[in-house]
């Protein structure tokens, strides 16, 4: 994703990744980032909301939420 500036390609190979272990926390708030990286600010919102719920400490989606803003 950073190396080539693929991001639809990133994001389709995350969501798989999701769909196999959806509560992989590290998974989605990487989704985030590169959602934030596309310019979707409401998707990179909405993973980084989810990681949050199910893990209120998680240091890269607050990371992330802070780059957003």
């Amino acid at each position: 994703a950073y190396t080539h500036n693929n991001y639809p390609a990133a994001i389709t190979l995350l969501k798989k990744a999701l769909i196999k272990s959806p509560t992989y926390t590290d998974v989605r708030a990487f989704l985030g980032r590169i959602y934030t990286f596309s310019d979707q600010i409401d998707s990179a919102q909405m993973a980084y909301d989810m990681v949050l719920k199910q893990e209120p400490n998680h240091l890269d989606a607050i990371n992330g939420l802070y780059d957003l803003y």
